[in-house]
């Protein structure tokens, strides 16, 4: 993806693109082998929005060795590369891959195997679901809180809720880092 590529897709009328950031932590999508830098995910997404494409960022949560510091990366990749919207997962394994491979051993479900399906599984040893969805929490609110103040657009009020919502959220993680799937 590059200047060209984005200029020649905005002439044909492409208005929205969506890039797999996956995280804003370097040392995350170096594990992933992702083969792009978040220098390079932040610098397509402004040349797209040059071109007036709206981008979409894609995040997961959870990938193997993620630590809060991590998250925190993301957070401020988010904030920096001022994307026009962002969606959130937590890292869930789809056998055939390389990241199923990697963690198969620690994957446990109650569920049968014909009822269940691979964002059923849970990673032994990671952050729980509760962490993770006060994590989401933050990370949206936050965004959300530099969104609207860094325009001004925002009220006070829109501007003190996403704030407190992310201070909330925070502390939440705070709270359930230690429980374990």
């Amino acid at each position: 993806m590059n200047d060209e590529v984005l200029r020649t897709m905005s002439e044909l009328g492409c208005f929205r693109i969506w890039f797999g950031s996956e995280s804003g932590s370097q040392r995350i999508l170096d594990a992933m082998s992702r083969e792009v830098t978040t220098r390079e995910i932040a610098s397509v997404t402004k040349i797209a929005q040059q071109y007036g494409i709206e981008v979409g960022l894609f995040v997961m949560l959870g990938y193997t060795g993620e630590t809060i510091e991590d998250i925190e990366a993301t957070i401020a990749h988010l904030k920096s590369t001022n994307a026009d919207t962002f969606l959130t997962t937590v890292a869930y394994p789809i056998k055939g891959t390389s990241y199923y491979n990697e963690i198969e051993s620690a994957l446990k479900t109650d569920l049968s195997w014909e009822k269940r399906t691979e964002r059923d599984f849970k990673v032994t040893g990671r952050y729980s679901d509760r962490f993770y969805w006060f994590a989401q929490r933050r990370m949206g609110n936050e965004v959300r809180y530099h969104r609207l103040s860094q325009n001004g657009s925002g009220k006070i009020i829109q501007r003190t809720s996403a704030l407190t919502k992310a201070k909330i959220a925070h502390v939440g993680m705070e709270l359930t880092k230690a429980w374990k799937s």
